[in-house]
């Protein structure tokens, strides 16, 4: 897919999914059952922080052209999302560029890998099981793994079995609880 300037905004080199179709039918449950995408290449960018990003003109074109009267509740479920050998980009062109150093402005992710379970997804509250993410940055940050549970609704959310491994240090929690 190339953005209006004729600039590559997203590529892969395989796309897969398989969608269930009796939740969707009996329950108005989107169910996937899994989505794999390998070697997907995204680059997003503006010209300066208050200009529009490449990809909105696809925004645009899948947005309701008028309100809609009756609103869809969302019940999402994607059993396994994987994504291999990812590389996202995301620039300020005007911005100043600051090698070596994590830059909000010039994101530049390399080689990333996820596993993620979306058990349910509503209104209200979540289910996610992220199994695996690994990745680096240009500015040299790397996380080597990361993995934990996410439940929530409007009461509470709670974090658990969170596993963060960096190159020199680990962060472990058992469980964690907002309210």
């Amino acid at each position: 897919i190339d953005d209006q300037e004729g600039e590559k905004l997203f590529s892969a080199k395989r796309i897969a999914a398989k969608m269930e179709w009796k939740p969707l039918i009996s329950k108005r449950q989107i169910s996937i059952r899994n989505i794999r995408i390998f070697h997907p290449k995204l680059t997003i960018y503006k010209d300066h922080s208050e200009a529009e990003t490449n990809y909105q003109f696809l925004a645009d074109a899948f947005a309701a052209k008028e309100k809609r009267k009756k609103t869809t509740k969302l019940n999402l479920r994607i059993n396994s999302l994987l994504i291999k050998h990812a590389d996202f980009r995301y620039d300020i062109l005007s911005a100043k560029k600051q090698p070596g150093k994590l830059c909000p402005d010039h994101i530049c992710i390399e080689d990333l890998s996820a596993h993620l379970s979306l058990k349910a997804l509503t209104g209200d509250s979540i289910s996610l099981m992220m199994r695996e993410l690994n990745f680096k940055e240009q500015s040299g940050m790397r996380v080597n793994d990361l993995y934990f549970r996410l439940v929530g609704n409007r009461q509470g959310a709670t974090l658990a079995n969170f596993h963060l491994e960096l190159p020199h240090s680990t962060l472990l929690l058992d469980t964690l609880w907002a309210s």
